[in-house]
């Protein structure tokens, strides 16, 4: 990612169709088994900037059973739904990210 940028293909689609929320997959893994699946939730909001979020160990299949994962998740579209509706009034996020403050 350092040198090639926040591409797509490096994220799994986590949200809603209609969101920009997605997860880093990680795994954890000692002698070469894996122990924990990690779930590290974003806005991905180009190839050149993303917005880091929380997450957790996935302790179930999917991420709505958790009640911590959903709520970073959750937390993550309302931020997102924010910055689309900035977006549609104008604004480049990619100019003005730095001076964005936002109530959620």
């Amino acid at each position: 990612m350092s040198e090639d940028g926040v591409l797509e293909n490096f994220f799994r689609n986590e949200g809603s169709v209609s969101d920009r929320v997605v997860a880093i997959p990680l795994e954890v893994k000692d002698s070469g088994q894996v122990r924990a699946s990690l779930r590290l939730y974003c806005i991905r909001l180009s190839d050149k900037l993303l917005i880091v979020g929380s997450g957790g160990i996935k302790k179930t299949r999917t991420y709505q059973e958790d009640k911590w994962l959903l709520q970073c998740v959750e937390t993550l579209q309302k931020i997102d739904k924010e910055l689309m509706d900035m977006e549609n009034e104008g604004i480049v996020l990619e100019n003005e990210i730095m001076n964005i403050i936002l109530e959620i």
